[in-house]
């Protein structure tokens, strides 16, 4: 190896210094033994040591001990070689640490002795900076975002992700102008954004846009880029991110959002969210209608503890939720606005917000309708009649009774410590168990309800059911279980049995059997459906009863009372009829209302005796029914409800037979009937006829049975509107009566006289018609004649009326006349004083004025007679006319030596004519002081049944029976010609009768001979009336 010699000492300060300032670690060492001679500053910041303790130190020492073998030999290497450079050696810091170095060196002698120098440059810095470059390499070309480098509007660096997210390679997108790979809609967006940021008005700028791929799609990007400068000009760099499918996510969650808030302001189901500690944040509108509130706004920032009936409720859901984490089908009771109870089932979460708060997220049912028809489930489980129960199928096919209701452990007698889990065949018989099974069986075949009628022997009794089986199938279709309902139809059974012998007692009944047989049979169902029983009917008449049927009885029971009185104390049957109440005499031995027939009863082998009366349709008793038995026996309910149904079926069957009888008679009677007779049904159809009918119409009877009976007699004469009208009378429930012109068989017409009724059973339901007919023929030609005369009476009343009218007139002239010389003449006696012939004078002005005053009758009368009578008819004052009229009549009373009195209430008005109403008054209180001699005249004014009242009462002589009638007809008088004993002709009652008409009033007299007369007027009442003065 060549060995260079030592400089000069000249040059050793200079080295020194380059030794003591040089930036990189410098160490001496022997190249013998490889120990540290010297070490300049460098070193010690190098390796962590100071000059003194490298000088001490080996150069292996400097090494990691893992890497002194191999670096022992490069020394050795180095001493040999005389020079040496080598990059990447590991030197060992104080602290431990490695360091990276490049070691130059050379060995040098000085003093014969060789010296090897090394110099360690410290690679850290270019270790780092070669790794940053290497991982930005790495970064540019792996990462996910496109990396881009933009310059005079043209890519000059992308990396590859950035080239394929636009569908080039990077070789075919560098150079390409940037706006070329933007859709033409965010060009510009883009042109201004690149502007801005070159133009430095932002230094950052991040926005979206649509890109255009090479093949022509778009998709949207992201960019984020800022200005930097590149090769001395300015220039953008920055990152792309393909954020189509998260734009589309954003767009699926938006509506996916929107999906979601409707079903949360629509949903039938409340949602809610609440925090902790119980402040309501959100409600659904469907919670706040559940909660009877009418906006969601309402309840939103209130507290919970408004909606809990029990602060214990919110504090135990707390404790729940918190250590559930969630509750699923949480039973909730809440209060509503109004104060109604809301029982709801909650699904609840308890959520952690990002803030780290917690806050109650649930949803809400209302299932308060739902627990009501649970609790109207369990209540009808619990206490319907039906027997529920529930059979479990195994899946060996065996069938548990899972369940049973009351009903079911009652009208069994099978407990559910009886039946539960147990086989069948370990609680019931062995052809019970194989009849039910069979059943079952039958019903999983099926796979639908089935329905059957079954009779079983269980502990409880021996009952038949209508029993239901509805398989139950689990949702995998499996069925497992069997739902079963049986209703117990014994009691309907045995009433069918006992409705079938009721159908054949009516179909004898109707067909017409006897009341023997009909009793008879009647005591053969009451001996079928009452065990032990011996029945007997008795019927009632006249106070005692007498046998119709008993044929288990002994001849010497029926003797015992056939014929006997009823009464208290004799035996059940005269009890009963007594009472008319049913007797269930239970031990005939010790019971008192046996009485004497107690031993009679004994000695014939009867212990017990039970007696119920039986009714007719209006509630008369007809007779008894009874039931004898040889052992002492009580009636059950059920027993006694078919022996009042026995009872009652007899009542109808004996009404039946006595309507029947009755009918028998009737039509006896009715075949006697001379007049026409004829029955219907309620259309009108002929149901039966007498003779007479045939021998009137010419049909005989057989001819008109079933017919209908206006096709049978009505003809083109007959009058349709009278038709018509009794129809209608008929529908109402009225009888009809007119005369109609029927025809006969040969066509022959007479005149019918018809009378119809209704005819009903003793229901009173309507069956039919019944109708009189009677030939008026010669009556109706008789009326027709009568009429004929009395329109021709009519005609010459006119005519005479009208005479009379005219004649009065013609007479009152001359009578006026009279009048008025006869007061002159008088006048003139009386200046003479010539009082003998003033009498004459007198007699001349009396009987003027009687003259005139039947003139003034005929007038009236005629003038009524002939309509020409007017009336003005108004409210009247009846006591200030009454008042008038006794003043007026008051001397004439006073004459004859009578007392007239008025009796009038206050305030009486009447609809009237007040001159016509004084006129009558004044006639009536004249022939009243006319007709009485002793005694008094009173006037009487009141109210009668809404009416106004006016009674003119005497003493007088009275009316005869015999002219009652005629009293107010023209002309007639009681006593007439020379047994008249008082003056008038017989108008001034007749005129009153028509004025009262007139003013549509009546009149009526009361009258005794010897004891006086009164005659009463009603004239309607006017309400409120003006009061009397």
């Amino acid at each position: 190896m060549e060995v260079r010699e030592a400089p000069g000492l000249k040059q050793e300060a200079l080295y020194r210094a380059l030794f003591e300032t040089t930036q990189d670690a410098v160490l001496i060492a022997d190249a013998e033994t490889g120990q540290i001679l010297e070490a300049n500053p460098a070193a010690e910041r190098l390796f962590g040591y100071d000059r003194a303790t490298l000088c001490r130190m080996h150069q292996e020492e400097l090494h990691p001990a893992e890497l002194a073998a191999s670096y022992r030999k490069k020394f050795r290497r180095a001493v040999e070689a005389g020079t040496f450079r080598e990059r990447g050696l590991i030197v060992q810091h104080a602290d431990g640490s490695w360091i990276p170095v490049e070691l130059s060196g050379q060995v040098l002698e000085v003093g014969g002795r060789k010296l090897i120098q090394g110099v360690f440059r410290d690679l850290r810095e270019l270790q780092r900076l070669t790794e940053t470059e290497a991982l930005y390499r790495t970064l540019f070309e792996t990462s996910l975002a496109g990396i881009y480098l933009l310059q005079d509007g043209r890519v000059v660096v992308v990396n590859p992700q950035a080239a394929a997210m636009f569908g080039y390679t990077p070789e075919e997108i560098v150079g390409r102008p940037v706006l070329s790979i933007v859709a033409e809609e965010d060009r510009e967006l883009a042109a201004e954004n690149i502007r801005r940021r070159l133009a430095g008005e932002v230094e950052e700028i991040r926005y979206r846009f649509r890109g255009l791929r090479k093949d022509g799609s778009r998709f949207w990007a992201e960019v984020r880029g800022r200005r930097i400068v590149y090769n001395g000009r300015p220039a953008i760099l920055g990152t792309v991110l393909d954020i189509d499918e998260q734009v589309r996510a954003i767009e699926k969650l938006k509506q996916s959002e929107a999906r979601y808030r409707r079903l949360f302001e629509h949903s039938v189901a409340g949602f809610y969210r609440t925090t902790v500690d119980g402040r309501i944040l959100r409600v659904n509108p469907a919670l706040a209608r559940m909660l009877g509130y009418d906006d969601p706004s309402e309840l939103e920032g209130r507290p919970t503890s408004i909606l809990y009936v029990e602060e214990a409720d919110r504090a135990r859901f707390l404790e729940t939720l918190r250590r559930e984490g969630r509750l699923v089908n949480y039973e909730v009771r809440l209060r509503r606005k109004d104060g109604r109870v809301l029982w709801g089932l909650e699904n609840v979460l308890l959520v952690q917000e990002p803030d780290g708060t917690e806050c109650i997220e649930g949803t809400l049912i209302d299932v308060t309708e739902l627990l009501e028809q649970r609790r109207r489930y369990l209540g009808l489980y619990a206490h319907t009649e039906d027997a529920i129960f529930w059979i479990r199928v195994t899946d060996d096919g065996r069938f548990l009774v899972e369940a049973t209701n009351p009903s079911h452990q009652r009208k069994t007698g099978l407990t559910p410590e009886m039946l539960w889990n147990r086989p069948l065949n370990k609680i019931l018989p062995p052809d019970i168990v194989a009849h039910v099974t069979g059943n079952y069986r039958r019903c999983l075949e099926a796979g639908h309800p089935i329905e059957y009628e079954e009779t079983l022997d269980l502990p409880a009794g021996r009952r038949t059911w209508l029993t239901q089986l509805v398989p139950i199938p689990d949702p995998d279709g499996r069925i497992r279980l069997i739902a079963g309902i049986a209703r117990d139809i014994t009691e309907l059974r045995r009433l069918q049995a006992l409705l079938e012998e009721e159908g054949l007692f009516l179909e004898q009944l109707v067909s017409g059997a006897s009341r023997k047989t009909l009793c008879e049979r009647l005591c053969r169902v009451a001996e079928r459906f009452i065990e032990g029983a011996r029945a007997s009917v008795w019927m009632y008449d006249e106070g005692r009863l007498h046998l119709c049927a008993a044929p288990e009885l002994p001849e010497s029971f029926r003797a015992l009372f056939d014929g006997q009185l009823i009464g208290s104390n004799q035996g059940s049957l005269g009890e009963a009829a007594f009472s008319r109440r049913p007797v269930w005499v239970s031990d005939i031995k010790h019971d008192p209302r046996w009485g004497a027939f107690r031993e009679q009863a004994l000695a014939q082998g009867l212990r017990a005796c039970w007696a119920v009366p039986f009714f007719g349709r209006k509630g008369e008793l007809l007779g008894v029914l009874g039931l004898c038995f040889d052992q002492v026996r009580s009636p059950l309910p059920d027993e006694q409800a078919v022996v009042a149904r026995l009872a009652h079926l007899a009542g109808v069957g004996m009404a039946k037979v006595r309507l029947r009888e009755e009918r028998e008679r009737l039509a006896r009677v009715v075949a006697q009937i001379t007049e026409g007779v004829a029955i219907t049904d309620t259309m009108g159809n002929v149901v039966w006829v007498n003779e007479a009918f045939t021998c009137l119409t010419g049909y005989r009877a057989d001819e008109v049975l079933g017919k209908n009976i206006e096709h049978l007699l009505h003809g083109p004469e007959t009058d349709r509107d009278t038709l018509r009208r009794m129809r209608l009378r008929l529908l109402r429930g009225r009888p009809a009566h007119a005369r109609l012109y029927h025809y006969r068989k040969d066509g022959s017409g007479f005149w019918d006289e018809v009378h119809i009724d209704r005819l009903y059973d003793e229901q009173g339901q309507h069956i039919g018609y019944i109708g009189l007919m009677a030939d008026v023929t010669e009556l109706v030609e008789a009326e027709r004649q009568l009429k004929a005369a009395k329109e021709r009476a009519e005609e010459a009343s006119r005519l005479k009326s009208a005479f009379l009218a005219n004649m009065s007139h013609e007479i009152r002239t001359p009578l006026t006349g009279i009048l008025g010389f006869a007061e002159l003449l008088d006048e003139e006696l009386e200046t003479r004083q010539q009082e003998d012939l003033r009498e004459f004078t007198h007699i001349i002005d009396r009987s003027a004025r009687r003259l005139l005053t039947l003139l003034n009758d005929i007038l009236d009368l005629s003038k009524i007679e002939a309509n020409r009578l007017e009336l003005k008819l108004q409210p009247t004052d009846v006591v200030d006319v009454a008042r008038q009229a006794v003043q007026l009549m008051q001397p004439l009373a006073e004459e004859k030596g009578l007392k007239l009195e008025l009796h009038a209430e206050e305030n009486l008005t009447a609809r009237a004519d007040p001159n016509r109403l004084h006129q009558v008054l004044v006639n009536l209180l004249s022939n009243a002081i006319k007709f009485t001699d002793e005694g008094h005249v009173r006037v009487e004014l009141g109210q009668k049944k809404g009416w106004v009242l006016l009674a003119v009462e005497d003493t007088g002589c009275g009316i005869s029976p015999e002219f009652l009638p005629h009293l107010f007809e023209p002309f007639r008088q009681e006593h007439e010609g020379l047994t008249q004993k008082h003056q008038g002709v017989g108008l001034g009652l007749a005129i009153v009768k028509r004025l009262i008409d007139l003013m549509s009033g009546q009149i009526t007299v009361q009258s005794e001979v010897g004891r006086g007369t009164r005659f009463e007027i009603l004239l309607p009442s006017v309400e409120h009336g003006p009061a009397v003065s």
